[in-house]
């Protein structure tokens, strides 16, 4: 019987050696949306798609479809396991940790610096 492979087919665990970008390519990618995407995950999630299937072309529709349904039915914010899920992909366990940390420094430095400000003795 012919059929398309689903989430779990081969063509979803790898990609050709060609296809990948490195981790930095990945890391660069997520920095630049975790510095331009504000709101929850509903709205990174559109920008996600804008940047991984529109202009970089790193992912199809099928496939960002099928992995949004995946990081949804998850515990945990889906935008940031989308993210991960794309970098690894696209640069294998290192562009999965290059994405989280792109994506996720940028508010947390902010999360600090607001922090650090907030809690500082006043004289």
């Amino acid at each position: 019987m012919d059929r398309t492979p689903g989430l779990g087919g081969r063509r979803h665990l790898t990609h050709r050696p060609d296809d990948r970008v490195s981790a930095t390519a990945v890391f660069g990618a997520s920095l630049r949306l975790g510095l331009t995407s504000f709101g929850g995950p509903v709205a990174h999630i559109g920008f996600f798609r804008r940047e991984y299937v529109e202009r970089r072309g790193w992912v199809d529709e099928t496939r960002f479809a099928e992995l949004l349904a995946l990081c949804q039915a998850l515990p945990g914010p889906a935008s940031s396991q989308l993210g991960i899920a794309i970098g690894t992909l696209r640069a294998g366990r290192p562009g999965g940790i290059a994405a989280w940390l792109g994506f996720t420094l940028p508010s947390a430095i902010i999360l600090g610096r607001v922090l650090a400000t907030t809690l500082a003795p006043t004289s």
